[in-house]
This record gives C-alpha cells, structure tokens and sequence, in this order.
C-alpha cells in the first residue's frame, strides 16, 4: 500500500508514539514520587489552608479598611473648610446662590471621591454639585417658593463654558430641613457622619458628612454636606475576593449591608422606586447566612475588633474572618471575608513539592518530565480542545493548524479537520439552525415533533420558468443562486431558518428550532427586507434579468407540527398543518390580487404596530370552508407616509361598507384610494367586483368571502 499522506505531511518531523512515552515515564515517576506525595498531603493539607486562609483574609480586611478610610477621608477637611469660610467671614456667603454654587462645584472638583457637595439652608434652600456615573457634572439649585412649593433648577455644566438650564421642576418636593442630615448636624458642635441610605434621586446606597455651619454670631445658617456613592465600595470588595468562590463584604455594627460584590445592597420599594438597604441577615445565600449564626454577637462589633472562625455550609467548611473598624467618633462598620477551604487546597500542593525534598533526584526528574508534558503535549492538546469547542459551537472554519512531534495528536487533529469537512458538507443540505440545535444538544436526531406556535414563509420568483427554457444551465444555476442567496441571508438576518428549496421558491419559519418572542413581526420585516434589497439589485448590471420577474411572497402564523419527519434513515426537519397550507396558499394569492406580500391576519395580529398593513378581503383559500382575512404589509409602521396610512384606513372603510352590503359606498371608497395610487391593483378588482355587485346584488347568504378555486 502506497504512502496516502501528503506531502506536507510527509514534510513534518518524525513523530512519536505519546502512549509509549507515557507508559515508560509515569510508572517511574509515580514510582519515586507518590508516596511521600501522599502522607505529605494528608498530614498538612488542614494546617496550610487554616493558616494560608488567615493570613490572605487579615491581609484583604487591611485593604478594605484600608480603600474605604481612603474613599471617605476628604469628607471632614473639606466640610470644616467650608464651616470657617462662612464662620470667619473669609468670602463666602451661603445666601449667595452663584458664588455658593462656585465654592462647592470647586470642592468637587479637588475632591474625586466625592459624589455630592452640598448646602441645605436653614430658609430650605438647597445648592448641590454632584458628579453622574458617565462623570458629567451637575449643579442643582432649589429653594422654597411663596406658595410652599418647591421649586428646583438643574444645571449642566461639562456643555460649554457658561452653565446651562437642564431641568427645571416647580414642585420638586426636596426640602434638605425635613432629610436626616440636617437635624443630626443641627444638634451638633461639630461634623457627623450619617448611618449609610438611598439617596433620595439616584436610588443608590450612600453616606453623608454633614457640618454644622454658624455665623460669626453664632446662629444657625445651615448644613454642608459630603455625600459619598457607597456602589464604589461594591466594586472595591469584589477586586479583594479571598478565592474562586469566596467573599469579601461590608456592614454596619447593625448589620445594614454597606458594600458586597454579587447581591444588590438596596431593596427597592414604594411607586416612586424609594430603597432601603438590605441587612445582612435578609441576604439569602446560605453560606452568608452561616457566617452570621458564626460570628454571633461580635456582629455588632463591641468586642474585640478582629475575630477568625470557622463555620459549615452545604456541607462543606468555611473559614471566615470578622474586621471591625470606626467610621467618626459614633459609628462601626465591619469587614467580612469568607471562602470555602475548598478554594485553598492549591496550597496543598506546595506544601507537597517541599516534601519531596527528601528525594532531590525524583524532584529534579519529575520537574523536567512536567516541563517536556507542557511544553510538547498540554500546548496542542489545549489548541486542540479549542478548536474541538468551536465545532461543538457549529463554527467550521479553517483554524490553524496544531504543530506537534506526537502521532496520537496528529491523528486527532486529521480526525478533527475531516469532521470539520464533513460537517460543513452536511450543513449544506440541511438549515444550519437545525444542525447547530443537533450539535450543541449533544443528542442524536431521531423522528418526532412538537406543536409550535410559527410564522411560515411562502415565496416563488414568478416568470422564472420562462426564463429558464430561454437560458443555459450554467448561467441559470448562477442566477438562481444569486437570488437565493440573497433571500436565504435576509431570512437569518431576521431570525429565520430555511425549510427547503423548491426550484425557485422558499419555504422558510420563524419559531422553531430556536423558540422567537417575535416571530410574526420578524418575518414581516424580513418579507419587506426582501422586496426591498431585490429592487436595489435589479437596478444594477448584474441583477438587470431580475426586472422581468418579481417575488410573490406568502405569510401566515399559527400553531403547526415541527420536527424531524421521514424515516430513520433519512428524515426532513420541517413544519406541517394547516398555517402551512395557508401561508402557501397566500404566496398563490398574490397572482390573483396583483400583490407581491399577502399575510394571514393572525400574523398581522402576532406582530402588533411593527408593520403597516391594510386589509385586502376575507378569502376562503383552496381546500377551505371558513374565510380568512387577508392583509397586504406596505411598510415599516416607523416609516409609514401619511399617504399610506390614508391608503389603510381607506381600505378598511371600503371593506366594512362592501363586507355590508354597500357596494355603492365600497366602490366610492376604493376609487377615492385609486386617486391616491392609481395603480394598486387590489383596488382595481374590489371596486369592479362592488360594482358588479350592485349590478346584479348576490345572495342573501353573502358574507364578503371570496372563495378561491385554484392553489
């Protein structure tokens, strides 16, 4: 038997049996290894995650103290700076709004923590700068009005060099003498932090510094205020996870959540979206609930200020680590960290190499062989999964090819670009929708199927067949694939999954494989996507044969059999039942009418106020009794002209008058809608069948049913 490889495979290095290797070089380092691997691991693993954990929570509590004493120790100089400008008489004057609003947009500005700067008067006035999340700055005026109310100008100030109006609100309702802020630093000598809340606006969790401010006399003027967004806090402690699946958070001495990297610290209630924190003990994670019934009373932090504990979850053990440290003179707030012992067994394997000290010849040995295993099997045996991933994910492109001495890697990677190839050859035949569905399930197809609720799609080029006896096969074959392409690409850009091919025509659904919230409304758009990008292509050298046919497309929804029909063998994923006789019969339909789009009213229903469209007649198709009301789409509704929307509402006035008899009324109403578009051929045939019938009026049974007696 000859040499079947190519050359370039022939052109590689000589390869090597990887389970031959195998075979010689584990046993031995198993050999000198494993038994001092073993009593090593047992004997310490315990100690090393109970210290490692200690030490790596104490170093993660440090830092959070650390980053929130940072975040919120500008609050007191800036407030006391604030207090002596007005105390001391320096040049700064609180009943001057402009000059107020400066001072306080400049302490922002030097200070970048800070998310409000504020002062509440004791008249009720209120001027604030805060900075949004996009980091846009923002100045708020509000003040008492005579009538009571409240009156509240918003500024927007990173627009151009003068400030500008951005909002006004004559009855804002914020009055800074009824907020908690204002009474807590009215009662006191000197600035006082506030228990953490939702801001009053933004509902996010926040602290204020408030500062009593007085005159050179003494008296009461008002409160200045530092408000901090604590969201950043959130962020702080979820960049100091202690492990893959541990927790570094913040809580007040009460047990109100400050600050935690997964669960949201604000519980939002009331109509107008108001918050209140959530405590730690609502939190519903039951390892964070463990860690409460652990720490007991040292969650209010009136004992020692640093306290290490192990607790049980699920389970599995926790270590965990309780940090508390002052905010002000009055209040606590407390690091927790926990993470499952679980997460520190890596150190284990440590704690393992330095046994293995006893045998430096073993050591030594096994380091290499792990080198060699890296650097010549792990490497393409990782690009390889990877590119194994991407065809699990139906995604068959040519990757790189994985360089590699070993044949056992070599002939995975020649199996793996035949599966490739071949998946790509069956994908051609069948809806890629479909294959993707079979590969990513990991199941084996098999007959069956499952009632859906779907939009079916109906088209045919008409005039191809005549076309077709003029041309050569060559050049027939290229047509029609341009224009399939085209209608197979708008179909999946709108969701669709292509059924079959009939010649010319496509039959195509929304709905299924894939489950779709919007598979009318998508199909519409798509039907007009496609009507719209062939008139684009037949203005072109190219698509100039498309001028002398046109596209007759049929839509209706409904629920219909999909799945997998035929035999086990060889079976066909598509849909059958009635909607799909329907929408075939609609494709029909447009011959008779002089439409290119006609759709079944549940599908005009389905997809709400997407898409105009106006009534054409109920019609009973071939093979039915009952009528079905039968629209023709115009156009995006977002798009819509007026003219348009008068050629709807003209249609519908002419079909209820002719539905009731009025076919006098029926005719006026179609022939005011030719003056609007002399050549729409649905008003042509309902107004010379109205007249026709107030020539010779049908039968009493008449109900505006045109029956239709060919497909």
């Amino acid at each position: 038997m000859g040499d079947a490889s190519s050359p370039r495979e022939r052109g590689r290095p000589a390869s090597f049996s990887f389970r031959a290797l195998l075979l010689v070089l584990l046993p031995l380092l198993t050999g000198l290894t494993g038994v001092a691997l073993t009593l090593r691991s047992y004997r310490f693993a315990r100690d090393t995650v109970t210290v490692l954990s200690r030490d790596v929570f104490r170093g993660l509590s440090h830092q959070a103290v650390a980053q929130t004493r940072a975040h919120l120790s500008r609050a007191e100089p800036a407030g006391e700076l604030a207090r002596r400008l007005v105390a001391d008489g320096l040049g700064l004057t609180v009943d001057d709004r402009t000059q107020l609003s400066r001072t306080l947009l400049a302490v922002l500005d030097a200070n970048p923590p800070f998310s409000w700067v504020g002062f509440g008067g004791v008249d009720g006035t209120f001027v604030g700068a805060h900075r949004l999340g996009s980091g846009e700055r923002r100045l708020n005026q509000s003040w008492i009005t005579e009538d009571g109310r409240t009156r509240l100008e918003e500024y927007a100030l990173d627009q151009g060099p003068e400030w500008v109006l951005d909002r006004v609100n004559d009855d804002h309702g914020y009055d800074p003498r009824a907020r908690p802020y204002f009474s807590a630093a009215r009662n006191a000598d000197a600035g006082v932090w506030l228990d953490p809340y939702v801001f009053f606006d933004q509902g996010i969790p926040g602290i204020t510094f408030a500062t009593p401010t007085r005159d050179a006399q003494g008296r009461f003027l008002g409160v200045f205020t530092v408000d901090f967004d604590l969201n950043v806090l959130s962020e702080v402690v979820r960049a100091l996870a202690p492990s893959t699946h541990g927790e570094t958070f913040l809580f007040t001495s009460d047990g109100v959540l400050v600050a935690h990297p997964h669960a949201s610290v604000v519980e939002q209630r009331g109509a107008r979206g108001q918050g209140e924190l959530v405590r730690l003990s609502g939190l519903a994670d039951p390892a964070t609930q463990a860690f409460v019934r652990a720490a007991g009373d040292h969650l209010d932090c009136a004992g020692e200020p640093q306290r290490s504990f192990a607790f049980q979850s699920d389970g599995e053990t926790y270590q965990g680590m309780l940090t508390c440290f002052p905010i002000g003179a009055d209040h606590r707030w407390a690091v927790g960290v926990m993470a499952p012992e679980s997460d520190f067994l890596g150190t284990v394997q440590e704690d393992i190499a330095r046994g293995l000290a006893t045998s430096l010849l073993a050591l030594l040995f096994s380091v290499a062989v792990a080198v060699f295993l890296a650097e010549r099997v792990a490497r393409p045996l990782r690009d390889v999964s990877v590119e194994m991933s991407r065809v699990g994910r139906f995604e068959l492109a040519e990757g790189d090819r994985v360089p590699s001495r070993f044949a056992e890697i070599r002939a995975i990677e020649r199996s793996l670009l035949a599966m490739k190839s071949g998946l790509r050859s069956f994908a051609a035949f069948v809806p890629q929708d479909v294959v993707r569905h079979i590969v990513q399930s990991g199941e084996e197809a098999r007959l069956g199927g499952e009632l859906r609720c779907v939009t079916l799609f109906f088209s045919d080029l008409s005039g191809f067949t005549t076309m077709s006896e003029e041309m050569e096969p060559d050049a027939l074959v290229e047509r029609l694939g341009t224009y399939l392409s085209e209608v197979t690409r708008i179909i999946q850009a709108h969701g669709g999954t292509v059924d079959k091919f009939i010649g010319d025509a496509v039959m195509a659904l929304w709905g299924a494989p894939q489950e779709r919230e919007h598979h009318a409304r998508d199909a519409l758009t798509a039907a007009l996507a496609i009507h719209a990008r062939l008139e684009e292509l037949s203005r072109t050298e190219e698509g100039a044969w498309m001028r002398r046919t046109h596209t007759r497309i049929g839509l209706a929804t409904g629920t219909a059999l999909v799945g997998n029909v035929g035999t086990p063998e060889r079976m066909n994923y598509t849909a059958m039942g009635d909607v799909v006789n329907l929408a075939a019969r609609l494709e029909g339909l447009n011959k008779t009418y002089g439409t290119r789009i006609l759709v079944s009213e549940s599908t005009v229903l389905a997809a709400g106020d997407a898409v105009l469209a106006r009534p054409v007649e109920r019609v009973a198709v071939k093979g039915k009794q009952e009528g079905v009301l039968v629209f023709e789409p115009l156009g995006l509704s977002a798009e819509a002209s007026e003219r348009e929307r008068r050629v709807v509402a003209l249609s519908q006035q002419a079909l209820e008058r002719y539905n009731a008899r009025d076919f006098a009324g029926a005719a006026q109403a179609w022939e005011e809608l030719l003056t609007l578009r002399p050549d729409d051929s649905v008003a042509v045939r309902m107004r010379e069948q109205a007249l026709a019938y107030r020539q010779s009026p049908p039968p009493d049974s008449f109900c505006g049913v045109y029956v239709a007696l060919s497909k």
